[in-house]
């Protein structure tokens, strides 16, 4: 390869390499021009929020001063004349005057009795009794040893109280 052929190369890659660095600037460019129309736009609803905020807060004080009105104080109410008699005393006398009156009243304390043990079986002792048992079904058998099961015991499990309009009885549950 010559010199000139070396020169023409580097004249070209130059050629190449300064339309890419202007096809970059284009893009900056752009990228430039985005980023200032996003800082617009931030800007913009800046100044939005804050309208609205504003409308909020007047929103707001209106709310209150609309409260105020319809349940502050009335706008009745009149100040004492002068020259005129008040028909009632004032209310810091009146106060007194119904505090002496007030009468102190103890009421006595009241203890509860606690049941004695064997009241429920005596209250239960004449009503009728109905016993219901739960046998054991004759075929079942033992899973372990498979013998026959039988009746080792019977044992009271619960007594339950069951009313009835007009009828109770006693029902007893025997296992």
């Amino acid at each position: 390869m010559t010199e000139q052929e070396e020169l023409l190369m580097l004249r070209a890659l130059a050629e190449k390499q300064k339309s890419e660095l202007a096809a970059k600037d284009k893009t900056i460019e752009g990228q430039m021009g985005q980023i200032e129309n996003q800082k617009v736009q931030i800007e913009t609803q800046k100044a939005q929020i804050e309208k609205q905020r504003i409308q909020i807060e007047n929103m707001v004080q209106a709310l209150l001063h609309a409260r105020k009105k319809l349940f502050g104080p009335s706008s009745e109410v009149t100040s004492q004349v002068e020259g005129q008699i008040n028909l009632f005393e004032t209310t810091y006398e009146l106060a007194n005057e119904l505090f002496k009156e007030q009468k102190k009243i103890t009421v006595p304390s009241y203890d509860r009795t606690a049941r004695q043990p064997g009241v429920r079986a005596e209250m239960l002792a004449e009503l009728p009794k109905d016993i219901e048992e739960f046998i054991i079904n004759p075929e079942e058998t033992c899973s372990v040893c498979g013998s026959e099961l039988k009746i080792i015991v019977k044992k009271l499990i619960r007594t339950e109280v069951e009313f009835i309009p007009a009828k109770l009885k006693v029902k007893q549950i025997v296992q």
